[in-house]
């Protein structure tokens, strides 16, 4: 295999000689990813940027496609319009017609795939090192060429409604997730569901599609991360003839206004035809660059993330008050939330669970917390990070998500250093910044009647 890491300077050149200046390519950088493995960052001229992370250790392939547009960029009267962008991605190309896509990838053993978050979209194709080169053809020729048929356009935008119903409206947990972010982003665009408010689904025009595929889906706007067996020479020559031609685009679209703070607590209601009660509650938490993050990572996993979590022991065990507790700790560019969902036994007040919370919270910023039991959850969230990062496709969505959200697609080795470092001071110290009920909102999901059918 040839080594461009010896001399990837000379390597580009060579490379690009000849070559008119959109379509040469540039070693722009390098660094480690993790104790073994080096990630390189080269550019064409029309601003793509690709990312590579050579790893012989399994012949298989992730070949990625990361955009600097998420659902924070929708327009105004047109949420979710990134999310259902991403379905007609699939709708093929003239020389990759939508079934004809499907059954080049299945031919080849390949696994495609694409998500939609607030910051970002990506497109992720993992595949034997053999077939790379289809990936390439197929990625650089969807960014180029994307048919948005009519009847496919709508056919799809069906899809997306049915998803939003199964996810949302006849889903009790998604339905409070997405009151809880309405109520504590008021004008900050995470305040919009990813998946769109129906009626903005439905007045997304193919005027709409074509305007934002023009402006966003363009080498200045995507990132290629490409982890595992490959040969990088063949690589970036095989990625220089495809996407070299095409004009730059629009690069990455500017960050909205963030969030006026939040004073006191919001509270709303939810009736739901439910047995029992339950809470959606949601802290404002910095952002994922933000110094607090890796020690609040910590906190909540000792409260709530394990089966042996205090909140678990107290809520569930020991006062009988929930049956379910799940948490997310939102991983965005803006400030976002840490979002705990509390199922109640049937007769709970909510006030009363509330309450108990309340005082769980109040009693871990009090006092310290046991070194076994920091070193427990300091453990776990290590060995969860580890695992993210064992297949290559798991690397390069790492890497991808970090690049474009933090400016360093090897942050995870950062979060990792900086993890072994917290103590109980400082996670402390940073959850008493976050965990107070000025900065919270609840969502109180209230049994109702079942509407006669």
């Amino acid at each position: 295999m040839s080594d461009p890491a010896r001399d990837p300077t000379s390597f580009a050149a060579r490379l690009s000689r000849g070559r008119p200046s959109p379509a040469r390519v540039a070693f722009q950088d390098e660094r480690a990813f993790g104790p073994r493995l080096r990630l390189r960052r080269w550019g064409l001229g029309n601003g793509l940027t690709v990312w590579t992370l050579p790893d012989g250790a399994a012949p298989v392939v992730s070949y990625q496609t990361w955009f600097g547009v998420g659902a924070k960029h929708d327009p105004p009267r047109r949420s979710g319009l990134a999310h259902f962008f991403e379905h007609l991605m699939f709708l093929g190309t003239e020389r990759y017609p939508a079934g004809a896509l499907d059954e080049a990838f299945e031919a080849v053993g390949a696994d495609n795939n694409a998500m939609t978050g607030c910051d970002t979209t990506a497109y992720v194709t993992s595949l034997p090192r053999s077939a790379l080169p289809l990936a390439i053809d197929v990625e650089a020729d969807r960014l180029a060429g994307l048919l948005l048929d009519v009847a496919e356009v709508e056919r799809e935008r069906e899809v997306v409604l049915s998803e939003r119903r199964d996810a949302v409206e006849d889903d009790v947990a998604g339905r409070a997730s997405e009151l809880l972010w309405r109520t504590a982003f008021r004008r900050h665009p995470y305040g919009r569901p990813i998946l769109g408010w129906s009626r903005d689904v439905r007045r997304i025009g193919i005027e709409d599609l074509h305007a934002f595929y023009a402006a966003r889906y363009a080498p200045a706007n995507a990132t290629l991360v490409v982890a595992g067996d490959f040969d990088e020479e063949a690589l970036l020559r095989r990625v220089q003839e495809a996407y070299g031609a095409l004009a730059p685009g629009e690069s990455r679209p500017a960050e909205p206004a963030p969030e006026p703070g939040q004073r006191r607590e919001r509270r709303v209601d939810l009736p739901w035809p439910t047995d029992a009660a339950k809470l959606q509650i949601g802290w404002r938490t910095p952002g994922v660059a933000h110094p607090d993050h890796v020690a609040l990572s910590l906190f909540v996993f000792l409260l709530f993330g394990g089966r042996s979590a205090r909140a678990r022991q107290r809520l569930m065990r020991d006062q009988e008050l929930a049956t379910e507790i799940a948490g997310f700790l939102s991983p965005f560019r803006g400030e976002g939330l840490y979002e705990l969902w509390l199922g109640l036994r049937e007769g709970v007040a909510p006030e009363d669970a509330l309450a108990a919370l309340d005082a769980l919270v109040e009693e871990a910023l009090g006092a310290p917390f046991a070194q076994d039991e920091i070193e427990k959850a300091r453990r776990r969230l290590r060995l969860s990070l580890f695992t993210s990062l064992e297949t290559a496709e798991g690397r390069a969505e790492r890497a991808g998500s970090d690049a474009l959200v933090l400016g360093d697609p090897a942050a995870a080795w950062r979060f990792e250093a900086a993890l072994r470092g917290v103590d109980d001071a400082t996670l402390r110290a940073a959850a008493a910044r976050v965990f107070r009920p000025s900065r919270r909102s609840v969502v109180t999901v209230r049994p109702a009647r079942r509407e006669a059918s």
